[in-house]
């Protein structure tokens, strides 16, 4: 029997470790190197510092409040929480680390599974309700902004009494529903039944109200250090998010992680930029929109920004020797046709390339190109300086200018 239980365990143990292989898998690793490669390393340690605080933190020490009448210290309650951790990482389910944990904490007491269910359900469902709240409060202030965004996705939604009174009639149905089944149970297991809520009752007999107070701070502290991780490592791979969005971002998750549908629901989700909306109210614009565009005008460089003798130094190398002009043309600095390339040609990766239909970057118009210094140079800010553009080029090129040529072009740059 024994044997047979070690068995069924290596089975749910690679079969975990498959799933997870599967899911490594998928993930283009390449790219995504890439791409952090390009990030600022503070951003990247203070999201995984922030991630270590939350999972291995903050959540470890919210199970302790709660199971501490169990386990007496610290050491125990930690073993509790990883054993629970690894169950539910390697199992094709969120519930198996649960499960362990429950039947560890029934044996250290010898009671019914009464107590230390209700504990880990409030475990759960104390973190699952301040996301939801929080995910309500930015529902209720952000109404009109997801509707416009759902509307844009081509889903109509309507909240009004209708709304809250379907709402009601569900509510209804699944009471009577609930009750229907509890009067079909047998007599002896409702006895079972009313057992086991008895003894759940009795796990709130070990909780005292600083306990509560403690659970909820910790609760708050975890899901603010969770959030701060996901800022920072979103900054780090390039992109960016605001803190009150993250609060919807991360309620919407944990609504979506409870559903047996969360895969085939994001897959849906995926779907929704895919939208063919009639009449189509966006294409007939596009071609004034175009050529609005067009006709703006680049801003110009404040004054004092460079070296005006430089830059004419630097004007005479951009249109000379240094051969910009073959690709950026004045006036507009780009290529009039074609103005792709491969990325081979401008001695480069694919990474952004491969986003494009056409597999090729464009000559960027270099005018007001100033305004870039912040979120940095070339075609996806890799580059912080201009600088560092001249010197990419007069390696790719092979162009040979010396510093004092590249400081010049560098100020006509600038001056553009």
């Amino acid at each position: 029997m024994l044997g047979n239980k070690r068995l069924q365990n290596l089975v749910k143990l690679a079969f975990g470790l498959c799933v997870l292989a599967w899911l490594m898998s998928q993930v283009e690793f390449g790219k995504l190197i890439a791409l952090a490669r390009r990030g600022a390393p503070m951003d990247f340690a203070l999201g995984i510092g922030f991630l270590l605080l939350a999972m291995l933190g903050f959540q470890w020490t919210r199970l302790h409040v709660l199971i501490k009448g169990y386990t007496t210290d610290l050491r125990t309650s930690l073993k509790i929480f990883y054993v629970g951790a690894l169950f539910n990482n390697f199992l094709p389910s969120n519930i198996g680390g649960d499960a362990i944990r429950m039947m560890y904490l029934k044996n250290l007491r010898g009671e019914g599974w009464g107590a230390p269910f209700m504990l880990l359900m409030v475990y759960r469902s104390s973190s699952f309700a301040l996301l939801v709240l929080g995910g309500l409060v930015y529902v209720l202030i952000e109404q009109q902004r997801l509707l416009e965004l759902l509307r844009v996705q081509g889903l109509r939604v309507k909240l009004d009494a209708s709304a809250w009174w379907l709402a009601l009639v569900l509510l209804v149905i699944g009471a009577v529903v609930s009750v229907w089944l509890w009067r079909r149970l047998s007599a002896k297991l409702q006895t079972r039944v009313l057992e086991f809520l008895r003894t759940s009752r009795a796990a709130f007999g070990l909780l005292s109200v600083g306990d509560a107070i403690s659970l909820f701070v910790q609760t708050v502290l975890f899901h603010a250090c969770r959030m701060f991780s996901f800022y920072y490592l979103v900054q780090y791979m390039g992109q960016s998010i605001t803190y009150w969005d993250l609060v919807f971002v991360v309620s919407a998750t944990a609504v979506l992680a409870v559903l047996p549908v969360t895969i085939a629901g994001l897959a849906a989700a995926a779907g929704f930029a895919n939208v063919r909306a009639t009449p189509d109210l966006i294409t007939p614009k596009l071609a004034a929109l175009q050529l609005y565009q067009l006709a703006l005008e680049a801003p110009r460089p404040p004054n004092a920004s460079f070296d005006a003798a430089a830059a004419r130094r630097g004007e005479m190398i951009f249109n000379g020797i240094g051969t910009c002009a073959n690709c950026h043309v004045p006036p507009l600095f780009s290529e009039p046709g074609q103005n792709l390339h491969r990325p081979a040609e401008i001695c480069t990766d694919s990474f952004q390339a491969d986003r494009s239909p056409t597999g090729m970057y464009r000559t960027t118009p270099l005018k007001g190109l100033f305004a870039h210094a912040k979120g940095g140079f070339w075609h996806d800010g890799r580059f912080p300086t201009l600088d560092r553009v001249v010197e990419h080029y007069n390696s790719c090129s092979g162009l040979g200018l010396t510093a004092q040529q590249q400081a010049d072009l560098v100020q006509y740059l600038k001056s553009l």
